[in-house]
């Protein structure tokens, strides 16, 4: 566990997070964000990889014994600057969701260390592998890819209009068993693990673990009042800016598994050098751009499908509105127009990403295309109307 909390009340949490020196954080959390970018995620070019293991990825079903969560001894083929490399790595099942729907297992790959002028230089952890997932012969091959490479996607849209998000890196993998004996070829991407996300934010001191909260929780032993004060504290050093992003973000993308609380599901929060907490989201498969539902509401209440005018009443609601568990409407209002009018300069290079992407089907692109300037006229009138607002306020 990173962090055992020696500490009883919310006050404490609270001096924790406000009072802590520089120095302090460093010694609670772990060191400072480095230079140590690892090539894996510099680039975005389509790489050919070769996982070599008798981990069981056609067979794995949900089903299995818990020895299926056990770390198989794997070999990781690839070209380096010309040279062909094969490195020790083990793989292991992982997700719960995931885990419980898909054909084909998603992954992680733990790397015992880091080897510099490599492609995974800088990677001395495990690192998330976003599978294909089915393997029905039911739905075509060109569905199923589309499945992943829209999710791929969303992860490049939303670090393009400027929303935290990790980065991601999109590949094919070969799948063989130690015999040589091929068991599929396909597309999947690797998520850009945490220790990798701090190096490359300087302002980011460590993630906060979910033991934190869950040791919390149980030193207050089930006191509603300390629990209800204990996330009170939490809310209060949310990054405002950040908060508000990752709202108008999840609205872009239509992601369906989002609540818009600060401690929404997917979600990994970060301790920053101002002591404020930043969160980074994932996990996008059920947006509705992959998925395609029917007419809806999501639970945050993103309609879909989408036009301008319910893209403008979500963020203006979203904006102006008390609700339960978010930050107070009085931060939101005040960071709203600020965040809008950051995002809004996005609508060119979010678009550029998208069609530059020629992995995807050409229909999938135009959909996705379609939704983006929808959201981006929506910004537009939302400014407006926020500029009117002003106006009529400021008369009164």
């Amino acid at each position: 566990m990173l962090l055992k909390r020696p500490f009883n009340s919310i006050l404490s949490f609270g001096i924790l997070f406000v009072c802590l020196s520089h120095v302090q954080i460093e010694a609670a959390f772990g060191q400072l964000g480095s230079d140590r970018i690892s090539p894996l995620f510099a680039e975005n070019e389509i790489i050919d990889i070769t996982l070599k293991s008798d981990f069981p990825f056609g067979s794995y079903h949900k089903k299995s014994k818990p020895e299926s969560f056990s770390k198989f001894r794997a070999s990781l083929i690839y070209d380096w600057n010309g040279q062909k490399v094969e490195r020790s790595v083990k793989v292991q099942a992982r997700g719960s969701g995931r885990l419980q729907q898909c054909e084909f297992a998603p992954i992680k790959i733990h790397f015992k260390e880091t080897i510099r002028e490599d492609l995974f230089s800088f990677i001395d952890s495990d690192v998330k592998v976003v599978t294909h997932c089915q393997e029905n012969k039911v739905v075509s091959r060109q569905r199923v890819d589309g499945f992943l490479l829209k999710e791929y996607l969303l992860y490049k849209i939303l670090k393009a209009a400027s929303v935290s998000v990790f980065d991601v890196r999109l590949v094919r993998i070969r799948y063989v068993t130690m015999g040589n004996l091929e068991v599929a070829n396909r597309y999947a991407f690797f998520i850009e693990p945490i220790e990798h996300f701090i190096s490359r934010n300087k302002n980011v001191v460590k993630v906060i673990r979910d033991e934190y909260f869950e040791d919390a929780i149980s030193d207050f032993q089930m006191d509603t009042e300390k629990i209800l004060n204990f996330y009170a504290q939490f809310d209060s050093q949310v990054d405002d800016s950040n908060y508000v992003a990752n709202n108008l973000g999840q609205l872009l993308i239509l992601n369906d598994d989002w609540v818009g609380s600060t401690r929404s599901p997917n979600t990994k929060s970060f301790l920053t050098t101002e002591n404020q907490i930043i969160s980074v989201h994932y996990d996008f498969d059920l947006s509705s751009l992959i998925q395609k539902f029917g007419p809806r509401k999501s639970k945050q209440g993103h309609t879909y499908p989408a036009t301008v005018e319910s893209d403008m009443k979500w963020i203006l609601g979203f904006c102006s509105t008390e609700r339960s568990g978010e930050i107070s409407v009085e931060r939101k209002s005040r960071l709203c127009p600020s965040v809008v009018n950051k995002i809004l300069p996005t609508k060119d290079e979010v678009e550029k990403v998208i069609m530059q992407f020629s992995a995807l089907a050409t229909e999938d692109l135009q959909e996705i295309i379609e939704r983006t300037k929808v959201f981006y006229q929506a910004l537009k009138r939302v400014v407006q109307a926020l500029e009117e607002q002003k106006k009529t306020g400021a008369k009164h």
